[in-house]
């Protein structure tokens, strides 16, 4: 089992997910089981700053995502209502408009130049975090 939060404090929070991706490849090159503990957002409900292991299942959830979308173009296959995605530069947005999905794309951005980029991409609707 990868319980990241106890190794996650070791390393910066920028880093937990490419390590947690690294043991559970390692598990699989290994043969041997790997489940990853989660407890998705959880602390967020009290506490404004992600745990490491927060940071590394949202991560390893929207590279999932990503991979589903880029590695089978199956973006139409989703069966969602919407997308939404937060995005601090822009991109994570316009590479999900690219694939031009049935649904809407709900850009957030801290960035006020960001969101009034956002508006000529393809089926986003990009809001202000502030």
């Amino acid at each position: 089992m990868v319980a990241i939060g106890d190794r996650g404090a070791q390393i910066p929070l920028e880093q937990v997910p490419l390590a947690q991706q690294k043991i559970v490849e390692m598990c699989r090159q290994l043969n041997k089981p790997v489940i990853v503990a989660s407890q998705l957002l959880e602390s967020m409900i009290e506490y404004p700053t992600p745990t490491s292991a927060e940071v590394a299942d949202v991560s390893e959830a929207v590279r999932q995502l990503l991979c589903c979308l880029f590695d089978d173009f199956a973006a139409n296959n989703l069966e969602v209502d919407a997308l939404f995605v937060y995005t601090k530069n822009g991109y994570m947005a316009s590479l999900l408009s690219c694939n031009r999905p049935d649904c809407p794309i709900f850009a957030f951005t801290g960035d006020t130049s960001v969101r009034r980029r956002l508006n000529l991409q393809c089926g986003l609707i990009p809001f202000s975090l502030y």
